[in-house]
């Protein structure tokens, strides 16, 4: 190969380094930006479910393997935490200690 087309091949990976570089830099930006903009929407999913679930008597509750407990924890959470971790973990946690116990 000459070195003329050495150059030309080199210059051509180097543009299309800096494309992919650039396309997956504006992917990353573009997430970010489309989380950032969601945000006050899963907020307000999060609490409504958790007014919903507050509204639940301590049988409902239990049935779904959670406590009014629970239930005033998540609400107590920062507004950038998901409670439903926190839940999903707690009725884990209660149906693996009765399945422990049986």
């Amino acid at each position: 190969m000459s070195s003329t087309n050495m150059d030309l091949h080199r210059l051509e990976w180097v543009r299309h380094s800096r494309t992919a570089y650039l396309a997956s830099l504006l992917r990353a930006i573009g997430q970010a930006l489309g989380q950032s903009l969601l945000w006050p929407v899963r907020v307000y999913r999060a609490r409504q479910t958790l007014h919903q679930l507050s509204r639940m008597n301590a049988r409902e509750l239990r049935d779904i393997g959670l406590t009014t407990y629970d239930i005033q924890s998540a609400q107590a959470l920062p507004l950038d935490a998901d409670p439903t971790q926190l839940l999903a973990s707690r009725a884990q946690e209660r149906a693996r200690n009765t399945l422990s116990f049986h």
